[in-house]
């Protein structure tokens, strides 16, 4: 995703919680069938590959980016400090 390239998952656990079904990147439901239909649709139409491939950089640097993990760990630290007191 950060490499600006959309990914293609199973529906299945917490692959649904990243991967946006036609935002980000393309859901299967786990057959064969279905994971080359995803493949042959970005194959096929490159304004999709690169629209989603576009949404997909922007999911990985608002939801996985160094600073956005550090803003995390700070608030989890500050949280912490001010239960001590």
């Amino acid at each position: 995703m950060a490499a600006c390239l959309p990914v293609i998952g199973r529906a299945s656990g917490g692959t649904v919680e990243i991967i946006e079904d036609g935002h980000n990147g393309l859901l299967y439901d786990g057959r064969v069938e279905s994971l080359a239909e995803c493949m042959h649709k970005l194959i096929e139409n490159r304004p999709l590959l690169s629209r989603l491939g576009g949404n997909a950089r922007d999911t990985a640097m608002q939801r996985f980016s160094i600073e956005t993990y550090a803003g995390r760990i700070h608030e989890i630290i500050q949280k912490v400090v001010s239960n001590r007191d």
